[in-house]
């Protein structure tokens, strides 16, 4: 009964995880922003430090001006950052509620939600940790990346699909951020599409409005970023999970290659591209597409011996 009281309820916040921006697609056709100038990816040479913390609930934007209108709005978690035009998700939203688990991520690609994840696992304070990254298409309309930090009790019991971890809370909460790259014509230029604020919280997130070229794998696409933990011993323990997740040691937080990880002190740094553990579900998709297009052809010539039936009769007679 409780497997079955699951189930339902992962269905329906998939669902909803995937209709609930559209309300967001009407307020951006609304709102007329130029694009910020891109700038150069972190690949580019350029040094890319920690920036300074800054407050999360902060009611100014990011060049300290009071946040615009559309800013403001709160469309069921969704809202808009004018600075690169992206939405993302509250942290405060009620999608915290209901913490993290498999059977999301295994109900995702059949409800529109269509992305690569990578699940890092380790154990810290009596507690079984999981930070978890997406990046893919979320939807029709929109494509992003996000990156998740939960917790549960510590448990020798091997995960289920209905195994949910927690958010994180409090002052195990460490500070993020997260980028986002775009290789739109697949010629490996990747150009940056957004930054999100570092900021003290459980959950970056940032969505683009457009349509990838390939839906799977999303390798388009290239997240990187930075989780500062609150000691080196919960950074070391992320970046030796990132390892064992199959990303290599880089040698520094400069010119990072990609699918690599480096730590400096209690900050973690990341680019992620090709590594997934999303299960392909495409032989499911084209089966079930086969199986549709004979029914459909089916029906159309079950149709035409119908009226080639009753002419034959009208002839006869």
């Amino acid at each position: 009964m409780k497997k079955t009281a699951r189930l339902i309820t992962a269905l329906m916040l998939a669902a909803i995880m995937a209709f609930s921006a559209v309300p967001a697609v009407i307020a951006f056709a609304l709102d007329d922003v130029p694009e910020d100038i891109v700038t150069d990816a972190p690949d580019s040479g350029e040094e890319t430090d920690t920036p300074a913390p800054q407050p999360a609930n902060s009611s100014a934007n990011e060049d300290g001006d009071e946040p615009a209108f559309i800013e403001t709005l709160n469309v069921l978690g969704y809202r808009y950052r004018i600075k690169d035009s992206y939405f993302y998700i509250d942290q405060h939203s009620w999608q915290g509620n209901f913490g993290y688990n498999k059977m999301y991520d295994l109900i995702a690609p059949y409800v529109l939600l269509e992305y690569d994840y990578v699940r890092v696992h380790f154990n810290y304070d009596d507690k079984d940790w999981m930070v978890q990254l997406w990046k893919g298409q979320y939807g029709l309309a929109f494509f992003g990346a996000e990156a998740g930090i939960y917790y549960k009790e510590e448990s020798d019991e091997e995960d289920t699909v209905y195994t949910t971890y927690d958010a994180v809370s409090g002052s195990d909460r460490p500070y993020m951020q997260m980028s986002l790259y775009h290789d739109a014509l697949h010629n490996g230029d990747y150009q940056r599409l957004y930054t999100t604020p570092y900021e003290h919280t459980w959950w970056s997130s940032g969505f683009k409005p457009g349509h990838l070229l390939v839906q799977e794998p999303a390798s388009e696409l290239r997240q990187t970023g930075v989780i500062t933990f609150e000691n080196e011993e919960l950074a070391a323990l992320f970046a030796e999970g990132l390892e064992e997740c199959g990303f290599g040691a880089a040698e520094g937080k400069e010119n990072m290659p990609t699918d690599t990880c480096f730590r400096d002190g209690t900050s973690v740094y990341f680019s992620w591209q090709d590594i997934s553990e999303a299960e392909n579900t495409m032989p499911i998709k084209v089966t079930i597409g086969a199986l549709t297009f004979f029914n459909i052809l089916g029906l159309g010539a079950l149709v035409l011996m119908s009226f080639f039936g009753l002419g034959l009769l009208f002839i006869l007679i």
